[in-house]
């Protein structure tokens, strides 16, 4: 059980958490309800990359911006993609087109 003062982060676990025991009573629903879960947690992560996008374009767009704040804004930029997953990571647990599962190939 969750509660409201509980961070985000927390609440996604113990949702996850719970519906991976429900999975042995009624697998379909623990699966509609992994799908909504991780489209709650992508909403969520594209939430807080916009918003460090737009601190670091307002940084970047002030008038008379030195050098050494172009630098940590290009910084930041580099560690918002260095938390995007790899192509070969987003793609190795999708559905084939047969719709088996990907085989899990470990990195």
């Amino acid at each position: 059980m969750t509660s409201p003062g509980q961070p985000p982060a927390e609440v996604l676990a113990a949702e996850w958490t719970a519906l991976r025991a429900g999975f042995v009573d009624d697998p379909r629903a623990a699966v509609r309800r992994a799908d909504e879960l991780s489209g709650r947690a992508i909403t969520a992560l594209n939430h807080t990359l916009e918003d460090r996008r737009r601190r670091l374009r307002a940084l970047v767009e002030r008038p008379g911006v030195d050098t050494e704040s172009l630098r940590l804004a290009l910084q930041g930029y580099a560690a918002l993609v260095d938390q995007l997953p790899a192509e070969r990571e987003a793609g190795r647990a999708a559905p084939e087109a047969d719709g088996a599962p990907a085989p899990y190939t470990p990195q």
